[in-house]
């Protein structure tokens, strides 16, 4: 199993409202360790770890309102996702967040998808490199692939997931089909 980025655990962590102090209680790993390992000194245990990311699992799982209890990603995905080849240029890319709204976009390299790329990594591209970035194509830049869950499964299982990673495609019969951004999250307490 793929755990999410260690980095993580501290946004997860405050996003929850948890101190360093209750998580290591709730993960039995005493608070100095978490310590240096949210700030990456050590390189800890795959065991340590997934508790962590088990115990914060939870406590988003205690979170959840009933308003998402039911709601699956098929019920608020957008569709179809906005699909880009590795060789469009990132200028192009920050034409179409502009245009679109959207700020994901899913790689493919002859139909098949290969990566991701977000308005956070293409502003940093261009903050840390300057105009010059604009002509470079967006497959230098990009990131992993969104993961992809079935469009029955309920948003609330996805949470973890849309923190990490901006976005999750959604799938019917082994075909992608749609996308769900924390925007579309967003229109669950709209309605």
């Amino acid at each position: 199993m793929v755990l999410p980025d260690i980095g993580e655990i501290t946004r997860i962590r405050k996003s929850l409202g948890i101190t360093q102090s209750e998580l290591s209680l709730l993960a039995k790993i005493n608070r100095p360790s978490l310590s240096k390992l949210e700030n990456g000194v050590i390189d800890p245990a795959y065991s340590k770890v997934k508790r962590i990311f088990d115990v914060l699992e939870i406590q988003l799982s205690k979170r959840k309102s009933g308003v998402i209890d039911a709601v699956t990603l098929g019920n608020i995905h957008s569709v179809p996702y906005v699909d880009i080849d590795t060789n469009t240029l990132l200028n192009d890319v920050f034409v179409m967040i502009h245009r679109t709204g959207f700020s994901q976009f899913v790689i493919s390299d002859s139909g098949r998808i290969v990566g991701s790329i977000t308005d956070r990594k293409a502003f940093g591209a261009l903050f840390e490199h300057g105009d010059e970035v604009k002509d470079h194509v967006v497959g230098e830049y990009m990131g992993d692939p969104f993961p992809v869950l079935s469009v029955n499964a309920l948003v609330i299982n996805a949470l973890p997931l849309l923190i990490s990673y901006q976005a999750v495609l959604t799938m019917e019969k082994d075909k992608i089909v749609g996308i769900v951004t924390n925007n579309d999250v967003g229109k669950i307490f709209t309605k």
